[in-house]
């Protein structure tokens, strides 16, 4: 049964990796409305999903966010997102502590001390303000020991491994380096979080992806999406199934 939906808000972000698989840019757009998402986010909650986790693109800047935040403030339902923190000043944490239970700041470039250092502060201010947070951090496996560093500095920084996913860079062409994936992330922990496919490509039972263009998948990096007929959980099912899982790489 599916208990966490991922929702891509929209493909809008002005930060610009390179390595982005949602494809987004400073250009994005995206196929949501507040209401659209709203009647979709109160039937997947009526349907026994228990999470969902707004992304991106950059979910900071879709334009209806603070709509969407206070049409689904009361439906019982677990409420994350993942940002990359460039607009997470005070002032924006403390407006979006009523609305969310959870928020991950990522690393998308551990080479680059200063977002290492500025995820870490960030991830340390959202828990002050009274939400939970952590890091989500891409591993390339490139320059090992700058993924190395900025894992020792977490670590000092006293964040966790329950508060730390480690992700593997996925693409055309990529295939992580299973032990040096493990080298660098278990300097954190033995017992490291990192996505359910690290090891090998498979379906959840448990996840589904929805892209910023109202397209399902089975993981969020998979090129293998369908459109959703109507904006429920059955819509959602009948477009999850309708494509086999297709690697990302």
């Amino acid at each position: 049964m599916t208990t966490l939906v991922s929702i891509e808000l929209t493909n809008y972000c002005t930060k610009g990796c390179p390595f982005c698989y949602s494809k987004s840019t400073p250009k994005g757009q995206t196929f949501w409305t507040p209401d659209m998402l709203e009647g979709f986010i109160r039937d997947l909650s009526a349907h026994g999903v228990e999470a969902v986790s707004f992304g991106g693109g950059e979910p900071l800047q879709y334009e209806g966010l603070w709509d969407l935040l206070g049409r689904v403030r009361d439906i019982d339902i677990f409420k994350s997102m993942t940002t990359n923190g460039l607009l997470l000043s005070p002032g924006v944490v403390e407006r979006l502590r009523p609305y969310l239970n959870k928020m991950h700041v990522s690393i998308h470039f551990p080479d680059r001390t200063t977002e290492v250092m500025r995820v870490i502060q960030q991830v340390k201010d959202l828990a002050a303000a009274g939400l939970k947070s952590g890091i989500n951090m891409i591993l390339r496996g490139e320059d090992m020991a700058a993924e190395k560093a900025a894992v020792v500095r977490i670590k000092e920084a006293g964040i966790t491994a329950e508060r730390v996913v480690f992700l593997p860079m996925r693409g055309k062409g990529q295939h992580p380096n299973l032990e040096r994936f493990r080298e660098v992330a278990s300097i954190l922990s033995p017992k490291f979080q990192s996505v359910w496919c690290l090891m090998e490509c498979r379906k959840s039972d448990r996840f589904v992806s929805v892209n910023w263009q109202g397209r399902v998948g089975w993981c969020s990096y998979t090129g293998a999406k369908t459109p959703m007929k109507e904006f429920t959980y059955a819509g959602m099912q009948e477009a999850l199934h309708a494509k086999e899982l297709v690697y990302c790489g």
